[in-house]
């Protein structure tokens, strides 16, 4: 055993050459060097990727800024022209008409989504609040039968001690002791009585501090009310729009290039703009529509039917038969419902609650 030992620890002191020259430091020192080589060859490689598609969105760009040049130049040549530079004019008004309509939508179905959201939240706040006092009345209708089955019961308590009292003397013992029983009885149901009271006072403080429940929104029968409004008033809009071909015009305006637009001689083209100008003023107010919205909305509210009980938007055959009313009492020419929703009349789906 001894001779193992000594061997065993010759060995472990044995060099041998070929491991004498290591440098553990240097060692550590190239593989840090390595992984930073790695590092940057990754980063090198993200910043190329990066590089690309820059280059890639540069040339993109570059396309679209020609290609807007080239719009640029070409509607140039064409306002230059004195023959088709009045086209294009009535062209751009026609397109912003459409866009003013649109907007007068935007406005009139924001200004009515408001005020319906005030009308149900009043209704669901007073609703609230009538079903909270509905809800007091019932615990303190409770809370008075309580407090006066315990007032009941307290003067029965009071009787028994009162006559428990009044039997004085030793001779009176065993009464006395045989009403301890029947007092001790008693006081169970009075302070079965004064803990519903209680009970029903914390109920009352509960209920009077709730708060009102968050607002779900307008509800589908408001939406659909707004929706009818807004319909109505694309009529009427198409009612002032079609007494000289403003709406199919402006319509086609939106749906063609302005390289198309031909709106016939100087004459016929300074015509039209008056008509535009004329029918932009009339727009800046909802006053002079204000009946023959509501008149609309009536009709269109007759006629409209809905494919689910949850749909906001009618079906645009069931709205065929309603015709604007005209301020005279008349029935005015205008585009139908079916039509305005079909091709989309003033971007309506785009103000239509849903």
């Amino acid at each position: 055993m001894a001779v193992v030992q000594t061997m065993v620890e010759k060995i472990s002191n044995l060099k041998l050459p070929f491991l004498s020259g290591q440098k553990p430091d240097e060692d550590e020192r190239l593989m840090h060097l390595f992984r930073n080589r790695v590092g940057l060859k990754k980063a090198h490689a993200d910043l190329q990727d990066q590089l690309y598609e820059l280059r890639d969105k540069l040339k993109q760009q570059e396309k679209s800024t020609e290609r807007v040049q080239g719009q640029l130049e070409a509607l140039e040549t064409l306002l230059g022209n004195p023959e088709s530079g009045r086209s294009a004019l009535v062209f751009f008004q026609l397109r912003g008409l459409w866009r003013a309509c649109h907007q007068q939508l935007n406005q009139f179905v924001t200004e009515l989504e408001r005020q319906q959201e005030e009308r149900e939240r009043r209704r669901q706040l007073s609703e609230f609040n009538q079903a909270r006092q509905g809800r007091l009345a019932t615990a303190a209708e409770r809370s008075a039968q309580a407090e006066a089955e315990a007032a009941e019961q307290q003067q029965i308590l009071a009787a028994l001690e009162l006559q428990r009292a009044r039997l004085k003397g030793f001779w009176n013992y065993f009464r006395r002791r045989r009403l301890v029983p029947q007092i001790d009885r008693q006081r169970q149901p009075l302070a079965a009585a004064r803990g519903e009271v209680e009970q029903i006072s914390l109920e009352m403080r509960a209920i009077e501090q709730e708060e009102p429940p968050a607002f779900p929104g307008v509800s589908t029968e408001g939406k659909r009310s707004i929706n009818l409004a807004v319909i109505a008033y694309a009529m009427v809009l198409g009612a002032r729009l079609t007494v000289d071909g403003l709406a199919v015009r402006a319509k086609d305006a939106i749906n063609r290039r302005v390289s198309d637009a031909q709106f016939g001689s100087p004459g016929e083209c300074e015509t039209l703009m008056g008509a535009i100008a004329v029918t932009l003023m009339s727009l800046r107010s909802r006053k002079d529509a204000a009946v023959q919205i509501k008149s609309t909305v009536d009709l269109l509210r007759e006629a409209a039917r809905y494919r689910t009980d949850h749909e906001t938007v009618p079906l645009a055959d069931t709205l065929a038969g309603v015709v604007p009313p005209t301020v005279e009492g008349g029935k005015a020419h205008s585009l139908s419902a079916p039509e305005i929703l079909a091709d989309d009349y003033w971007y309506v789906y785009k103000v239509l609650l849903r």
